[in-house]
């Protein structure tokens, strides 16, 4: 047998082979371009610039709802597809890519009929074919899930710096060697760093003056626990502030967490404030108590002055017990005058309120204060003109004046110099100064050079009866004073000082738009003889007695009464009684209320209130506003008749 017929079965054998492989291949390809998802295509650009598409898979038709014949002889309907935004982009890269023979790809959104817009990634390589043209084999997959899911993760990240970046505090993310990972600007900000500069380095290599306290915080952050703490930080310009800071462990992998966050907030100004707000309550309470004491006091006062005046007519031909009634006398205008600055730092004595140019009243006073100052301290004004008017006392805030300006003699025992200065000030909420809220003021500022006052001693000046004199040297009562007049003024006062660097008094009073005020109405005494009646209702019965024995002497007929008892007494009495003196603050009716109730049974009732201190009942019910004279315990008989003529005039 030749070689030839032993050769021949095997070749068709393998031929046989080859049209079943073949076969199988393109039924396994076909099955696969079919099922595919994506679209496999060849692209086409002629030598005569034209674009058709000779293959598309069935996905074509299936995910773009175009034609696949259509497309065979002209690609145009395909590029109607894309996205006008993205059209241009598309056209440059194909063509680039067809002239440089490099592959293509290329993101972009289509308007699908059947689907909508769709994200496409399209990818291809090229071959130059014979006759010039260009053709290219490549695939399109549907990645808009994958775009939505990368959007939303942007999104998410966007929201997530954001929520960083605009938190009320500082945020810091470390990895286990306090590396830093992330920082927000206000972290930044806080450390005098950019965060391009901080990212990588560890954290004690810039805060090496960590205390250990924080550095231990740190370790057991790391170990997994949360720890809060509060101290002071320096910042990067040398300003120390107060922080409240959290260390909280993250990314937990079941052996060691990852890493610790620190956030950290400025409480600086929440804790001065928070100081202050102490400081208020503080100053509150002994102002309630000096109050109670001083109201107490003044009644004690009225008895002794009132007997006394009444001992001085009684005896006034014998010239000893005249002496001796006027060195009690002398001894309780003392003792008033320690009640009246009680009674100005617990805001419970009575102001003549009126508007005012602060200047007048520092330039009416300026005589006395260079009186009261040594010849060895310079003094200074310096008053801002067209200064804004305030509604106050003209009186009070002279005492304010004089006793700050006797303060700051004391402190330059070797002389000085002392400023006195006026200005206008608008507070915004931006002002710094928390000492303020927003509004317009007139600010009064005094300022000496003396021996300062220590930081210790600070928040207890404005208390009563603190001094640091010795012994015999003061009350304790001046600046508490001031404190009292500007506060009840609604206005706010307050200093800076520190040791053997002199002191600077603020007072800040509101700006008013009020018209002048009335003045006080002046009368002539008035006489009665015995021809009109008073009822002087008092829920101290000696007080009573005292007030009741100043009368007479005036020529009324008095009838007495407590504040129980005084209606049935006004209802019971068969003449008219012409005037009421009633304290103001009693319990039950309070001087006000009874005023009405007895003005019901006698329509030409008169009124004059007493207190021993200005009470919120008369504010409540309008006792000064409604023009009722008053008259602050302890008293004179000359007052006591001043008032009662001052009533009986008005009309």
């Amino acid at each position: 047998m030749s070689s030839f017929d032993e050769v021949e079965p095997r070749l068709a054998e393998a031929n046989r082979t080859l049209r079943l492989t073949r076969s199988g291949l393109r039924r396994v390809v076909g099955d696969r371009v079919r099922s595919s998802p994506g679209v496999i295509f060849t692209f086409r650009r002629g030598s005569d610039g034209r674009f058709t598409l000779p293959f598309t898979s069935p996905a074509l038709e299936r995910v773009y709802g175009v034609s696949r014949e259509e497309l065979a002889s002209d690609a145009l309907p395909a590029f109607r597809l894309i996205h006008p935004d993205d059209l241009p982009s598309v056209l440059r890269s194909i063509t680039e890519s067809a002239d440089r023979l490099q592959a293509w790809n290329c993101e972009f959104r289509v308007n699908a009929p059947r689907h909508g817009e769709l994200w496409i990634e399209g990818r291809s390589v090229s071959q130059r074919e014979e006759d010039g043209s260009v053709l290219f084999y490549g695939f399109l997959n549907d990645i808009t899930e994958r775009k939505r899911s990368d959007l939303e993760l942007r999104r998410s990240r966007a929201l997530l710096q954001a929520f960083i970046e605009h938190a009320p505090v500082s945020i810091a993310m470390f990895d286990r060697n306090l590396r830093y990972i992330h920082s927000s600007r206000k972290w930044q900000a806080m450390v005098g760093s950019s965060g391009t500069e901080l990212d990588g380095r560890r954290h004690y290599d810039d805060a090496v003056f960590l205390s250990e306290d924080r550095k231990e915080a740190h370790r057991r952050g790391l170990a997994g626990e949360t720890v809060t703490g509060e101290g002071d930080w320096t910042g990067a310009d040398g300003v120390v502030s107060r922080h409240y800071w959290e260390v909280h462990p993250w990314g937990d992998t079941g052996t060691e967490t990852g890493g610790i966050i620190i956030f950290c907030q400025d409480v600086t100004y929440a804790r001065a404030m928070e100081s202050e707000l102490r400081h208020a309550h503080k100053m509150e309470a002994l102002g309630q108590l000096a109050g109670g004491v001083a109201h107490d006091f003044n009644n004690f006062l009225q008895i002794i002055q009132g007997y006394t005046e009444i001992l001085q007519e009684r005896f006034e031909g014998d010239e000893v017990a005249k002496k001796f009634s006027a060195e009690v006398m002398r001894a309780a205008r003392g003792a008033s005058s320690l009640t009246r600055q009680l009674l100005a730092f617990s805001r419970r004595q009575v102001l003549s309120m009126a508007v005012i140019d602060l200047n007048d009243v520092i330039q009416s006073t300026s005589k006395m204060l260079r009186r009261l100052l040594s010849e060895n301290i310079e003094y200074f004004l310096d008053l801002e003109t067209s200064l804004w008017p305030i509604e106050a006392d003209a009186d009070q805030l002279a005492q304010v004046l004089i006793n700050l300006c006797v303060n700051a003699r004391d402190a330059m025992p070797h002389g000085g110099k002392l400023r006195i200065s006026t200005r206008n000030l608008a507070v915004t909420e931006a002002t710094t100064c928390h000492k303020l809220p927003p509004g317009e003021f007139v600010m009064l500022t005094v300022e000496d050079t003396g021996s300062g006052i220590n930081p210790d001693i600070l928040e207890h000046i404005f208390e009563p009866f603190f001094t640091t004199k010795e012994p015999g040297k003061g009350t304790g009562l001046g600046l508490s004073t001031v404190y009292g007049i500007v506060r009840q003024s609604e206005g706010y006062v307050w200093v800076e000082s520190a040791t053997d660097n002199g002191a600077r008094f603020m007072v800040c009073l509101p700006r008013t738009d009020s018209e002048s005020l009335p003045t006080a109405l002046h009368t002539t005494r008035v006489t009665t003889n015995g021809q009109r009646t008073i009822l002087v209702v008092e829920d101290d019965e000696d007080v009573l007695s005292a007030v009741c024995g100043y009368l007479p002497n005036l020529g009324f007929k008095v009838l007495s009464a407590r504040p129980e008892d005084a209606l049935t007494l006004a209802a019971q009495y068969a003449g008219a009684i012409d005037l009421l003196l009633a304290d103001v603050v009693m319990p039950g009716l309070n001087g006000p209320l009874l005023a009405e109730e007895i003005r019901a049974l006698n329509p030409g009732l008169r009124t004059v209130f007493m207190s021993g201190y200005i009470d919120d009942a008369v504010t409540r019910h309008g006792v000064l506003e409604s023009g009722a004279p008053f008259l602050q315990k302890p008293f004179t008989l000359a007052e006591l008749a001043d008032k009662i003529s001052e009533a009986l005039a008005q009309t």
